[in-house]
């Protein structure tokens, strides 16, 4: 099969949705089939091996039509030619777009003409549970993008069922499809080990530093019980727009010397903060599925999380992992201490449990068979 992969933005400036659409592009051209990914930005750039075999083409970020704006209309009809040499060019059975954004008035129009190739969408989170300022302008597209799709994919129960409710027309047509991870990943490099200051116990944080993700409410948790534990720091891996807030209010909260902020760093160098670090720590408010929780449980990492839709539906409390109410930072200084507690037997016990569950329901492989699945089933329909 020919499957053309439809990214959102440009491929090279993100993380999460990034690495599904890599991953899953590598994983299919490993199998035999021929892929292509398009890519959205506001800068034209040529055509590019991203890949052995993967070209990476990219489409120039457009203006929603508006229909008493003539100039978004011609930003449109620009951007939707380059969309139509892209599928002359490479000829796809299926055209698979993730996080439907601003790809939707594209393809809803493109489904309208003259066709063979099939049309699938994957939702990841925000493109339903976010509402950006266009949300309203968008919604009317996005609604004609889902009732000319012929199956969409959602990486979790609850993300499926809140856009089954915002766009009834998805109803019978969509499945859940999770993330996968990969071993190779987790290769180890003894270059890579993690370097915090005086080789200390350690915690970690590890994502994009946004709102969405909580972690002034890590950092209020840790304030209260750090000094209970003078050989633990807090590690917190990422960048994003909140990253000088939160750096004021660790120093604020006297958290200097037991806080350490870190660059986003490769997948190897993660796998080693994984393996070493006590636990990790995703206090979000909302997940499409928290890959994260996903890579350290795969390392033999205990997780704590917010009890909230898509990170619960990875930790079942208490059997490999731990959940907190959203917001509770009491509660989850009760847990990272529950954890820094921990007799071996039962930090093992736990160990054990999150690893095989990701072994069971996460891994790459049955992530390619359920799209390869999917792509068959749409073609012979």
């Amino acid at each position: 099969m020919k499957i053309l992969l439809f990214h959102y933005d440009v491929l090279d400036e993100f993380g999460g949705v990034e690495a599904v659409v890599c991953n899953l592009a590598k994983s299919l051209r490993a199998r035999g089939h021929t892929v292509d990914i398009l890519e959205m930005g506001r800068e034209p750039a040529k055509p590019r091996e991203l890949f052995p075999g993967i070209t990476l083409r990219r489409l120039l970020a457009m203006q929603l039509p508006r229909w008493k704006s003539p100039r978004s209309w011609l930003s449109f009809a620009r951007t939707f030619m380059q969309l139509q040499r892209a599928l002359k060019a490479f000829d796809p059975d299926v055209v698979h777009v993730h996080f439907p954004a601003r790809q939707a008035p594209l393809m809803a129009v493109a489904a309208l003409l003259p066709r063979h190739w099939r049309l699938v969408a994957t939702l990841h989170n925000s493109d339903i549970w976010g509402r950006p300022a266009d949300y309203e302008a968008i919604r009317p597209w996005r609604n004609r993008f889902f009732q000319r799709t012929d199956q969409v994919t959602a990486v979790c129960k609850a993300l499926l069922a809140a856009a089954e409710e915002d766009y009834p027309c998805i109803t019978g047509k969509g499945r859940v499809i999770y993330n996968g991870i990969s071993d190779a990943w987790l290769q180890q490099d003894s270059n890579l080990a993690p370097q915090n200051k005086g080789g200390n116990r350690y915690i970690l944080y590890a994502g994009r530093l946004s709102d969405v993700k909580g972690v002034d409410i890590l950092l209020t948790a840790w304030a209260q019980i750090h000094e209970k534990y003078p050989d633990t720091q807090l590690m917190i891996i990422g960048d994003g727009p909140q990253r000088e807030a939160l750096q004021k209010q660790a120093r604020e909260s006297g958290l200097t010397q037991a806080v350490q902020f870190l660059p986003a760093t490769g997948k190897q160098a993660l796998a080693e903060w994984y393996r070493h670090a006590e636990c990790l720590i995703l206090p979000s408010s909302r997940e499409g599925q928290g890959l994260v929780l996903v890579e350290a449980s795969l390392c033999h990492t205990i997780c704590i999380g917010s009890n909230v839709v898509g990170i619960n539906e990875v930790l079942k409390h208490g059997e490999n992992g731990f959940l907190f109410p959203y917001g509770d930072h009491a509660a989850l200084a009760g847990y990272i201490g529950q954890v820094l507690d921990m007799e071996e037997t039962q930090r093992q016990h736990l160990e054990a449990a999150a690893y095989h569950n990701v072994r069971e329901r996460f891994m790459e492989p049955h992530m390619i068979d359920e799209y390869v699945r999917l792509y068959e089933d749409v073609c012979t329909r």
